[in-house]
């Protein structure tokens, strides 16, 4: 069987605030998980906002940011 590609990233889930993304970053995350962080907030819009600026990288996969509410 050939092999097509292979992906293989680490991610965080569960818990995931705005104050430990970096920290999950340095410690070799590729995805981040973000639920409640952004769903419980009084403005969904700025707190989504402020993970994709605390990310602040140039590779950010925009189509990978997904909402299911």
């Amino acid at each position: 069987m050939k092999t097509i590609f292979t992906l293989v990233g680490t991610g965080a889930a569960g818990g995931v605030r705005i104050n430990v993304v970096k920290d999950a970053l340095k410690a070799g995350a590729d995805i981040l998980v973000v639920g409640r962080a952004i769903t419980a907030s009084k403005d969904i819009k700025r707190a989504a906002e402020e993970f994709i600026e605390r990310i602040n990288k140039e590779e950010i996969d925009l189509c990978g940011i997904m909402t299911t509410f």
